[in-house]
């Protein structure tokens, strides 16, 4: 390398679903970032904002969507909706199924707050937990900040900014 060049090596990021889109590959069969089929430790987004023709497969085939994003890509996937998904990218294809979380959170920007709410629990984890294991504990505090959100403002009137309002009060549980 030249001394005016650098090298990053990243083990751990978030991707929001309007990125996963942007990348995608034969979107239809779900080979989502074949390019990062190699890393280790990846977030990935996979949310209901994307393109229709793989809605209904999705929202038909749940945990099977999940499974196969994520043995296909090699990372872990959240699939956003109701009693959001979360599925691992090793062999075992570990799932878990949120219970937090409401459909008013169904509204511009919340997928970003998620991918938030992962990168910092991420960058701040000093116990070396799993990243599935972040992974669960994010999805479920961005539930749970949707469900606080929800009973301050009612289902309708969430918006995006009200789930980062509610973290503070999230931390204090």
């Amino acid at each position: 390398m030249s001394p005016n060049s650098f090298e990053i090596s990243i083990t751990r990021f978030s991707i929001e679903s309007d990125a996963c889109e942007y990348f995608a590959i034969k979107l239809r069969n779900l080979f989502i970032f074949n390019l990062l089929k190699d890393k280790k430790n990846v977030f990935s987004i996979f949310g209901t904002e994307n393109k229709q023709n793989i809605l209904d497969y999705i929202n038909e085939n749940r945990k099977e969507a999940a499974k196969k994003a994520a043995r296909e890509i090699g990372a872990i996937v959240v699939l956003k909706g109701n009693e959001s998904i979360v599925c691992s990218e090793n062999p075992l294809q570990e799932i878990y199924i949120n219970t937090t979380g409401n459909a008013g959170m169904a509204t511009g920007g919340s997928g970003d707050v998620l991918a938030g709410i992962l990168a910092g629990l991420t960058a701040s984890d000093t116990d070396k937990n799993t990243c599935f294991e972040i992974t669960c504990c994010g999805v479920f505090i961005h539930g749970l900040c949707g469900d606080m959100a929800s009973a301050k403002y009612g289902q309708r009137a969430v918006k995006a900014g009200d789930l980062i309002d509610m973290l503070k009060e999230v931390v204090l549980l």
